[in-house]
């Protein structure tokens, strides 16, 4: 039987940001047996964003949807990489693929009514139920994730993944980016649904384990909590962690925060991804509503890289007997080279891809921001590692 779904992944570390493009485009058109229908894409921000797209949609046409954000890594077949120029793609189609394509605009204002258009913009272009619908956004507008994941969920039923746009890790967050056909923009949001005849796999590894201390948020405003049990939040947090300086996210990246969720015993896992020298507080990507009780989470080597054996076990079992085509990652950037060392990350994945599909196609973007089903609907996490698997 003819294979429905085809794909083709790319790993580029081409330094001419025009010429990687192009010959991303020739390496794709080379390994499809028919045009594809999306082209997903992954940059550092080495590259000159516009000028990869526009080698990119040169060579394949400016009809092929393409779709993504920078990183502060990429991955693919056989490799990690999160220094210099790089780039990774997954192009997808054939007969048994459907897409909807959109994006939305300074989603930190009027949030949830530009995830709900969004949705539906991407439900109109489908004949039927998408299997599965991704998402990328700007974690540094100020956007509230779980607001923005309520309007989408509520005009779109599938499970969504994908996560935050990001850049390199150091000591200064400034600008992140999201691809829209040959545009580059930020303070906003990409999605992408996909509906057909073909298997969506998701799931997601962690490597957090509760240590049984809690701290109730007795002060919030919007995404920032700025106290915990009645004291500045970030001193506390330090004290904790022993961070240090204005953005020391290393050396807090082994403690992560349990937000409950209601009506639950199961927590999301989020990071303090900014520290608000000024109020003395802590950003996080979502609000925690004041009040709330949160349990401190504690991050090993150990459990991280036990958590993706699991993961890889546990999908190997389910596409047990169906034809692997791709595999997407959406890697929490927490985890990989400011946690487990390159050499480590590498290895993970390398042992994750042998596990899971040897000759699948593989592509991904390591994140400031995973988005990953729990319950009954979306979540947004922090060090976690969800995976999108497409089979027939």
């Amino acid at each position: 039987m003819s294979a429905k779904l085809y794909a083709k992944g790319v790993l580029s570390r081409h330094r001419n940001s025009f010429e990687a493009g192009r010959d991303a485009a020739r390496e794709i058109r080379a390994g499809m047996p028919a045009p594809p229908k999306l082209v997903l894409c992954y940059l550092t921000i080495n590259h000159e964003q516009e000028q990869f797209l526009a080698g990119l949609r040169g060579e394949l046409g400016a009809d092929v949807p393409v779709l993504g954000c920078s990183g502060q890594g990429v991955m693919g077949r056989g490799a990690v990489h999160e220094d210099g120029y790089a780039a990774s793609l997954m192009a997808l189609g054939g007969p048994a693929l459907q897409v909807g394509i959109a994006r939305a605009s300074e989603v930190h204002t009027d949030t949830r009514a530009k995830g709900e258009e969004l949705a539906r913009e991407l439900r109109a272009q489908l004949s039927r139920p998408p299997q599965v619908t991704l998402l990328h956004y700007d974690p540094l507008c100020g956007v509230d994730l779980d607001v923005m994941l309520g309007g989408v969920s509520s005009a779109i039923e599938s499970p969504i993944l994908g996560g935050a746009a990001a850049h390199y890790f150091n000591a200064a967050m400034t600008t992140t980016y999201q691809y829209f056909g040959g545009e580059v923009f930020s303070h906003g949001a990409v999605g992408v649904s996909l509906a057909g005849d073909f298997t969506a796999e998701t799931i997601f590894a962690t490597g957090c384990a509760p240590v049984g201390y809690q701290l109730r948020a007795t002060r919030v405003e919007a995404n920032t909590i700025l106290e915990l049990d009645g004291r500045p939040a970030l001193d506390v947090w330090k004290e904790i962690t022993g961070a240090r300086g204005k953005l020391d996210i290393m050396a807090s990246s082994s403690v992560a925060i349990g937000v409950p969720v209601p009506g639950s015993d199961e927590h999301l896992i989020r990071a303090a991804f900014v520290f608000d020298e000024a109020r003395n507080g802590m950003m996080l990507g979502a609000a925690v509503p004041q009040g709330s009780m949160l349990t401190l989470y504690h991050r090993t080597v150990e459990d991280t890289l036990g958590g993706s054996e699991r993961m890889a076990g546990e999908l190997s079992r389910r596409l047990a007997g169906k034809s692997l085509r791709a595999v997407l990652g959406f890697e929490c950037g927490g985890r990989t080279s400011p946690f487990l060392g390159m050499e480590a990350t590498n290895e993970e994945n390398r042992v994750l891809q042998a596990s899971v599909g040897a000759q699948a196609e593989w592509a991904g973007v390591i994140c400031w921001g995973e988005l990953f089903p729990v319950g009954n609907g979306p979540g947004f996490h922090n060090y976690t590692f969800p995976l999108l698997a497409l089979a027939e």
